[in-house]
């Protein structure tokens, strides 16, 4: 009878064990800031397109942090966003589609500003925090029908993109603007995207990262491999403790019969 109860508690605790590193390989947290051409509740969001597109975005978890009427400068002005909306998901990756709102101030020095805060404000809190941040993409944003009077600051807020992406080092979408210009069949209103325009914005997301993103999630120390040995044998120094509180539990049912 001992035998035979010391070997089912081994087999349970063999077995609770190896449970502790099944968490491991969960899918990379990519992150997608904007205005509501990204949050997607005026016409179709474009993040709903990637996941149909394969991997890597089948096997990820994409986060959508738009919300509408978003501007560069809202994160600059309360930094909170940046936590509720960044840091608060610990991403691998992030990307970036800012500015479309912002170009009606006509002011390519003030979003540089802007832009060249968020980016380092992000980098410093993933190396304090020991994030797990392995890329920024920055999006050069769509084209805006609806806002001709504003074209002409266009050319000098994507310089400011493209300048940012190189200091930093950072990744970089196809010019969407350039891809969606003149297309009124991409929006449902000159600036949402349509079923079509979320499509095209999705290919050109697709078609200039995916080869550089890794889908799989850093396991944190709990699930490393190490783990399900770690407790497999913190769960057998216990082992003597368990059976002579199983014997003293049997003893007495004995008893009391």
């Amino acid at each position: 009878m001992r035998i035979r109860l010391t070997l089912l508690i081994v087999i349970i605790l063999i077995f609770t064990s190896s449970q502790c590193g099944a968490e491991t390989g969960k899918g990379a947290n990519i992150v997608f800031i904007g205005d509501s051409v990204t949050e997607g509740s005026i016409g179709i969001g474009y993040i709903t397109k990637l996941p149909g597109l394969g991997l890597p975005w089948n096997e990820t978890n994409l986060i959508n942090s738009g919300a509408n009427g978003q501007f560069l400068r809202h994160y600059y002005e309360n930094t909170i966003l940046v936590t509720n909306r960044i840091t608060l998901h610990d991403p691998e990756y992030l990307f970036i589609n800012l500015g479309l709102a912002d170009i009606r101030f006509l002011d390519p020095a003030l979003y540089e500003l802007h832009y060249t805060w968020l980016i380092e404000t992000v980098l410093e809190w993933n190396k304090t925090n020991n994030g797990h941040l392995r890329q920024i993409f920055l999006m050069k944003f769509t084209w805006a029908g609806l806002f001709p009077e504003e074209y002409i600051a266009v050319p000098g807020y994507f310089d400011v993109i493209e300048n940012v992406t190189v200091k930093y080092e950072l990744g970089s979408i196809t010019n969407l603007w350039n891809v969606t210009e003149g297309h009124s069949e991409y929006f449902v209103d000159g600036v949402h995207p349509s079923h079509e325009g979320a499509e095209i914005i999705a290919s050109q997301i697709h078609n200039s990262t995916s080869e550089e993103i890794t889908f799989t999630r850093p396991a944190a120390l709990s699930d490393t491999s190490e783990a399900p040995f770690d407790s497999l044998f913190g769960n057998f120094l216990m082992l003597p403790l368990i059976v002579t509180r199983l014997r003293k539990k049997f003893s007495n049912l004995k008893k009391n019969k």
